[in-house]
């Protein structure tokens, strides 16, 4: 679902499964088998090799032809892959035999993104392996991501963000989420409730973080500077809390806390449509640039199907001229 939303957003991803993956029998068997330290050290042999084997894997699938910038890589990575993709962006692993932190550094890769990483486990991950994390990095996690065994409290999730280097450091913490979103993330199986909202909240602010990273857009970066984010958003996983964030966000307004372009995409994600639409044709009376990309981004699938969407790209001359040039093809859903 995570992947999925950064290819729709222009992303290559190469997603690699390691020989530990997958399942409980795998991972128990090649940690016997390469003890922890050898465990964590031989995924990132795998990331090398994948890295240094990115021409031949587009020479053998030409639909990726010309499709990505090898000099311009985002590490990512989910729970225990969270800290592998950290180690591209200045983690350390400790190594008990010799006690010294073990080190890696590629210049092509320029930002890390850490959905639910972990805290010092197995010796090799302690509580100073992130003192030297330096570039720029988005974690996340859920006040839900939490277990009877070895995460006791989802502030453990967040250990990486609160020990690194200050600088360039987002952290999204989302109200009722945890470890898989219900079932959406890395564990289709489970039979827990798919936590769509918190999916969403998830997407939009690591794809943000990303375009700020990796395609500079000054209103992504924006976008995840935004120090009242967390508070407009606060109960936005529970429809039942819902009402609150909208609340939070009207008297945001009302203080002029929220710049007017932000407006329209923050009232899509709350699926409050006609107010979504009012702040477009408010943007366009008092003559801001729009951001129209994101009328056809998959978060406004929705309001793409509302009578508003209908209304706003009349207004916009839209229907006009896709009545004399056809339907763009990200417009027939």
């Amino acid at each position: 679902m995570v992947i999925e939303h950064w290819v729709s957003h222009g992303y290559v991803v190469v997603a690699p499964n390691h020989q530990d993956c997958c399942g409980m029998v795998s991972g128990i068997f090649n940690s016997l088998w390469y003890g922890n330290f050898g465990l964590v050290e031989q995924r990132m042999i795998d990331f090398d090799f994948l890295l240094g084997n990115l021409v031949r894997i587009e020479q053998q699938h030409p639909a990726f032809k010309d499709k990505a910038d090898f000099n311009n890589i985002a590490a990512t990575g989910h729970s225990f892959g969270a800290f592998s993709a950290q180690q591209y962006g200045g983690a350390g692993l400790y190594e008990p035999d010799t006690e010294q932190f073990h080190y890696i550094n590629n210049d092509r890769i320029k930002s890390i993104v850490a959905l639910y990483p972990p805290r010092p486990m197995f010796d090799v991950i302690t509580k100073d392996s992130w003192n030297n994390l330096t570039k720029p990095v988005m974690l996340t996690t859920g006040t839900w991501d939490m277990d009877s065994q070895f995460f006791t409290e989802w502030q453990m999730h967040k250990m990486s963000f609160d020990s690194a280097k200050p600088n360039n450091k987002y952290a999204l913490v989302t109200q009722g989420a945890d470890h898989y979103l219900g079932n959406l993330i890395c564990r289709p199986e489970k039979e827990n409730p798919p936590q769509t909202d918190a999916l969403y909240m998830v997407n939009a602010a690591t794809t943000s973080f990303l375009n700020a990273y990796l395609k500079r857009t000054k209103r992504d970066s924006m976008f995840i500077d935004f120090d009242d984010l967390l508070e407009l958003t606060n109960g936005f996983y529970d429809t039942n809390k819902r009402a609150l964030a909208i609340t939070s966000l009207q008297t945001a307004i009302a203080k002029n806390q929220v710049p007017p372009h932000f407006q329209p995409g923050i009232w899509i994600y709350l699926q409050q449509y006609q107010k979504a639409a009012s702040a477009f044709e408010s943007l366009l009376q008092k003559k801001y640039e729009l951001d129209i990309e994101f009328l056809f981004s998959v978060e406004a699938k929705g309001f793409r199907k509302s009578d508003e969407f209908k209304h706003l790209v009349e207004t916009l001359g839209l229907q006009k001229y896709w009545l004399s040039t056809g339907l763009p093809d990200y417009n027939k859903d």
